[in-house]
């Protein structure tokens, strides 16, 4: 939608400005998901995304609602008018409400994958027969070693 929105200004001959970025802010994201934060390097990739997703879905709607306030009736019989665009980029904003949304599903799946039988944390699991240092001290008295 993105691509759209700036080849139907660029045949108004209308500026694009800052929109070739947004695709910066949507690469970085997809390779942060793809890549689970770099195998693990980025500590809160998921944070990261989350901001990416709520900035796209907030710049969405305040241009939603300046170009409402130019009038929805602007532009009529050109190759864009001012209602196809708030429609294009209301539809983005609920495209980055979708990513949004899928996101905190997955990282809750993912915190769920990883989370062992009785709800404990794999990577706080030892293995069967290991003491742990609790159990060492609770075990012995005090004054063995």
């Amino acid at each position: 939608m993105q691509t759209l929105e700036i080849v139907r200004l660029e045949l108004l001959h209308f500026g694009i400005g800052l929109q070739p970025f947004a695709y910066v802010g949507l690469l970085l994201g997809a390779g942060l998901h793809y890549s689970e934060g770099l195998h693990g390097r980025i500590r809160g990739w998921q944070t990261i995304n989350a901001v990416l997703w709520v900035g796209g879905i907030v710049v969405s709607c305040v241009q939603v609602v300046g170009l409402s306030n130019e009038g929805i009736d602007g532009r009529k019989g050109t190759k864009y008018p001012v209602s196809d665009q708030v429609i294009d980029v209301a539809v983005m904003a609920g495209v980055y409400a979708v990513v949004m949304l899928l996101e905190i599903v997955l990282g809750f799946w993912r915190a769920l994958r990883r989370a062992g039988p009785g709800g404990e944390s794999l990577r706080s699991r030892s293995p069967p027969g290991a003491m742990g240092q609790e159990d060492m001290v609770s075990k012995y008295p005090s004054g063995v070693q």
